[in-house]
């Protein structure tokens, strides 16, 4: 999903809270629904891979369920919707934002840096440092279950046709330089899917060939 699809129901939560004369979390809740508008058409996949690179290096390490006020506040949003009966992948995505926002390295108001240190991570890259960090990853994660976040992740990225294209010849080999950007992303993946379906194959049959 897209942020933004993350963001509209916060924003409405935020206004309910405001209607009930609510203060609670209502400032962070702000600044969090006003990154997600920002990012709007960035998805789930594109923060929780910038997360990784800024989160990781500020986490602290904190006792079992300590949270922010914040977190708190998503985790009642989450649960409310869960109840209501909303859609699994907004809930999903709504969980990663109270992971990745709730915890208790991010007491004593120290989310506005947070979120400033993720802008920054996630202005685009010059397009040729997108191609090659792509390849990058393929290369690093072919063959592994994290190959398929990377690929949901070029699949759904604003490089032109010709840019996968580019991609798909370093990764897969001889590909037509008039390849549609679909038929590209097939052949990335293409290697990857054979090596994954022979892999399952001798798990089903322990490893040895039918008789």
């Amino acid at each position: 999903m897209r942020l933004n699809d993350v963001e509209r129901p916060i924003r409405s939560y935020i206004c309910c809270l405001a209607a009930a004369g609510s203060d609670r979390a209502t400032a962070d809740l702000r600044l969090l629904a006003d990154f997600l508008l920002e990012f709007g058409t960035i998805s789930m996949v594109d923060l929780e891979h910038q997360w990784k690179v800024v989160g990781s290096n500020d986490q602290k390490k904190c006792e079992q369920n300590s949270i922010t006020e914040l977190g708190r506040c998503l985790e009642l949003l989450l649960n409310l919707l869960e109840v209501a009966g909303a859609r699994v992948p907004l809930l999903q995505d709504l969980g990663k934002l109270r992971k990745f926002f709730g915890e208790a390295s991010l007491e004593s108001g120290r989310l506005p840096e947070v979120l400033t240190a993720l802008r920054k991570a996630m202005q685009p890259m010059p397009i040729e440092e997108q191609i090659h960090d792509y390849i990058r990853r393929l290369h690093e994660t072919a063959r592994t279950s994290a190959f398929e976040g990377v690929f949901r992740e070029i699949s759904g990225s604003e490089l032109r046709r010709e840019h996968v294209v580019e991609v798909a010849k370093a990764i897969y080999g001889s590909v037509e330089k008039r390849s549609s950007r679909q038929k590209a992303l097939a052949l990335i993946r293409k290697a990857h899917d054979a090596y994954m379906s022979a892999k399952r194959g001798n798990e089903t049959t322990g490893g040895r060939s039918a008789a």
